[in-house]
């Protein structure tokens, strides 16, 4: 019974030996130079990915206008954004605790019909941004509009000035009873 025990288990080692007795063991079925393959070619891919990334880079960088903030138009505030003009967009303009809140979906079709065939592309990208606002801003008078560029506007009135000037006025004497004579 023992015997049957030993050699059911070295029987798998000496099919083994036998079957790769011709074959050398350690030598590498696809060439001593895999590894050198494998580091070209993931070199070529970071190489394509750092292309990619400068192209996406470059092209965000001509969709954007520098964040400049409010600009002070005497009566009130204006606020230039780069969303375009389109039926399609979704806006929501919110301002709590003096920021405003700009969240939008924007919808951009290009279509273009020529000799070689027609061409059409959609993109869908959410826009989103928090500013401050100046301290004297009426929040109930936030507008949205166009400029001769298409974009999109945010316009805030200032606070009215609720204190009037007082203007020089003669004001009456007063008698000082206290140095009379008695």
């Amino acid at each position: 019974m023992l015997i049957k025990k030993i050699s059911f288990c070295i029987l798998p080692i000496v099919a083994t030996l036998s079957l790769n007795a011709g074959n050398n063991f350690i030598n590498d079925p696809f060439g001593d130079d895999i590894f050198k393959q494998m580091m070209q070619m993931q070199k070529s891919m970071d190489k394509m990915f750092n292309r990619m990334h400068s192209h996406i880079q470059q092209r965000n960088l001509n969709h954007q206008i520098p964040e400049q903030g409010f600009i002070d138009k005497k009566d009130s505030y204006e606020f230039i954004t780069n969303i375009p003009k389109s039926d399609k967009n979704k806006i929501d303009i919110d301002s709590k605790n003096g920021i405003l809140s700009i969240n939008a979906k924007i919808v951009e079709k290009k279509e273009s019909n020529n000799t070689n065939g027609y061409s059409s592309s959609s993109s869908v990208r959410i826009y989103q941004q928090n500013i401050s606002m100046p301290n004297d801003v009426d929040n109930s008078t936030i507008k949205m509009s166009y400029n001769k560029n298409n974009l999109l506007v945010i316009s805030v009135a200032k606070k009215q000035n609720t204190t009037k000037k007082i203007k020089d006025k003669k004001l009456p004497k007063l008698i000082d009873n206290s140095s009379s004579k008695n």
